[in-house]
């Protein structure tokens, strides 16, 4: 009698990934009450907080990363910060602190109520870049021909 090989089935244990640390309910800086969330953009979560040393409402930005935000982007996110603070002039915020809560940098700067820059924008009519539109703007006379487009 002949042996025959029982077949053998493989099953492949599936990788463990670990698990992402589970985000807070609520962000959190030292001398900072969180109030709200004002905006994301692609770097950065802006938060309506209260310094408390000072009673008074700040924008609160910190990394959007969080925990998984690399050196470039802790990088990036100061030069911001230095940026905005070495500008003195009426029409921009004011950079108040720059700090680290759990590791990660935040920035406090001067609140502006009334919504956000680019909601403004996006309710002003923008002007139409001369060539790039088959109308003529309203008001404005329809192209002559001169004589050489004409053939006379």
């Amino acid at each position: 009698m002949s042996q025959t090989a029982t077949p053998t089935l493989v099953v492949a244990r599936p990788r463990l990934v670990p698990l992402a640390p589970p985000a807070p309910a609520r962000p959190s800086a030292p001398g900072f009450d969180i109030l709200g969330e004002l905006g994301r953009g692609g770097m950065g979560v802006v938060y309506k907080a209260r310094q408390t040393a000072l009673n008074r409402v700040v924008a609160l930005k910190m990394v959007l990363g969080g925990c998984y935000a690399g050196e470039n982007d802790t990088l990036r996110f100061l030069a911001e910060a230095e940026a905005v603070a070495a500008v003195k002039h009426p029409n921009v915020v004011e950079v108040y602190e720059f700090g680290h809560a759990h590791g990660l940098p935040y920035f406090a700067m001067e609140y502006l109520a009334g919504g956000s820059l680019g909601r403004l924008l996006d309710a002003c009519p923008r002007p139409t870049p001369p060539g790039s539109s088959s109308r003529s703007p309203a008001g404005s006379r329809p192209p002559t021909r001169s004589a050489s487009s004409t053939g006379t």
